[in-house]
């Protein structure tokens, strides 16, 4: 890697829907009650370490290979959670970025100083990380196509968010699928495309429209969020979620929701009403992701 370029061309990019935002999980949050899962030892499993716009990470792994998407809290709780899930962090196989917003690589800089670890991005991605990606210059695995992780064929796409080069991740094992969807913007026809067959889903339902154009916030950040280039707003999950379903189960973490913008209880309502007006009820399963907390969502490969 030409360290020199690098340096030229470091931009430092810290923007997000990133208020402060409050650290309990809302009363509310019972809302979806998270269905009993036991950890597999076989198939796919992702679990959500934290979810909101506040940070964001999630452990991806199957068989004895595990990965860190994304790592948006400090790397002191990203140890303690991937401690907790039986995940030694320096026996990761990588972690991924989607983007270099900070909610999404707040303590990327010192895991890779406690931990020998790649990170798989794009060059564009890495470059945005200014000061990171110098010091750290080595660790970087472009991300060109895909990937082979042990067990785990991991797939990047392209979403719509103001970024240098944000995107999300597919990951299958020779049974299941599975995505991590947040900071879409809008959904565009390559990300459905990359979603169709998902058996797990990490999707994004960042706001409530008209809780956003009531709320505090500032009137660029307003457009901003609401635009093209910004989150997706419930019902648009929802309706994605419709078109998604195929008549097996789809299991359904509804991630990166705003505090501010957003509760438990209208995310629960928006999905709700259009997957019961599309009879899909029995069908698609969500669960909430918590704030710094964690949640599992897996399907277990059958003989």
């Amino acid at each position: 890697m030409d360290l020199a370029a690098l340096v030229a061309d470091v931009a430092r990019t810290r923007q997000g829907d990133m208020l402060p935002l409050a650290a309990q999980r809302p009363a509310d949050a019972a809302a979806f009650a998270a269905p009993a899962v036991t950890p597999p030892t076989t198939g796919l499993e992702m679990i959500t370490l934290a979810s909101s716009s506040k940070g964001n990470a999630t452990l991806v792994r199957a068989g004895g290979t595990a990965l860190l998407v994304d790592a948006g809290i400090s790397a002191r709780r990203i140890t303690q959670a991937l401690q907790r899930h039986g995940v030694n962090p320096a026996a990761l196989a990588g972690i991924l970025l989607t983007h270099e917003h900070s909610d999404h690589t707040t303590g990327l800089a010192q895991l890779l100083k406690c931990y020998d670890l790649p990170v798989y991005t794009t060059r564009a991605t890495w470059r945005a990380l200014g000061e990171t990606a110098v010091t750290y210059a080595r660790r970087f695995a472009e991300w060109t196509g895909p990937q082979e992780f042990g067990p785990l064929r991991a797939e990047r796409f392209a979403t719509s968010h103001d970024a240098a080069d944000p995107g999300g991740f597919v990951f299958m094992t020779a049974r299941c699928k599975g995505a991590v969807c947040t900071d879409l913007g809008y959904v565009t026809a390559t990300v459905e495309q990359a979603l169709q067959e998902a058996d797990l889903l990490v999707l994004e339902a960042n706001h409530n429209a008209d809780m956003l154009r009531r709320g505090p916030y500032a009137p660029h950040l307003k457009a901003r969020i609401l635009g093209t280039r910004g989150h997706l707003e419930n019902e648009e999950s929802a309706r994605l979620l419709t078109r998604l379903f195929r008549g097996k189960p789809l299991q359904v973490i509804l991630a990166h929701r705003s505090q501010t913008n957003n509760t438990v209880a209208l995310v629960e309502e928006a999905v709700r009403r259009i997957i019961d007006r599309e009879g899909m009820t029995a069908g698609i399963l969500p669960q909430h992701a918590e704030i710094l907390g964690s949640v599992h969502i897996a399907e277990t490969e059958e003989e």
